[in-house]
């Protein structure tokens, strides 16, 4: 028992790092910390600064390695193939000018977030726009997830359950966008073959 509270005790004394390290691992222990710090074992605002640049780094490491050609050679045969066309059709429409709401969904979404940036770092060729969206989109998403899952760590399970009650109403919205679009590209192939 003496070994498992001294290692306690030398996470919580270097929350800074613990908190940077969880940002590099996943958005999820970045949410059991900001639980923690509601109870008091962490300062929430390490846990969000912290974090915010764990997950930045993750997310710029990921960018660059998409950039190196064994990555980039798998991403055109992925995105070549028929799901791949699709993907990258859906996210021109959803987001012709820019790429801040579809990065902005992947951070809810759990398996997402690497592969779109994989798919991103082989499409966008400024690295310093993709790295304002992604700031942008991440921030949003720790302003949001952070301080309920925060409220939570208070005693407010309500609110954690809020936190998983907006992940699945964004997940319903984005399968119910793919469907519209789907459904849109149908009826538009079957008029043009029956008006021409």
């Amino acid at each position: 028992m003496g070994v498992l509270s001294s290692l306690l005790g030398m996470l919580f004394a270097h929350s800074f790092l613990v908190s940077y390290v969880a940002g590099l691992l996943g958005e999820e222990l970045l949410l059991f910390l900001a639980v923690l710090s509601g109870q008091g074992a962490f300062s929430f605002w390490i846990v969000f600064f912290f974090g915010f640049l764990g997950v930045l780094t993750h997310d710029t490491l990921f960018y660059f390695l998409g950039k190196t050609r064994v990555i980039h050679a798998a991403g055109k045969n992925i995105s070549t193939g028929r799901s791949g066309k699709a993907l990258a059709r859906f996210f021109k429409r959803f987001s012709p000018r820019h790429y801040f709401v579809p990065l902005l969904i992947s951070k809810f979404f759990y398996g997402i977030r690497v592969g779109f940036i994989l798919y991103l770092s082989h499409r966008e060729q400024s690295f310093w726009r993709y790295i304002r969206y992604n700031t942008s989109a991440t921030f949003l998403w720790f302003s949001l997830m952070l301080p309920l899952a925060w409220l939570a760590g208070r005693g407010l399970t309500a609110a954690f359950r809020v936190v998983h009650g907006i992940e699945k109403i964004l997940s319903v919205l984005v399968v119910g966008i793919i469907v519209l679009f789907i459904v849109h590209r149908f009826i538009r192939y079957v008029v043009s073959k029956i008006f021409n």
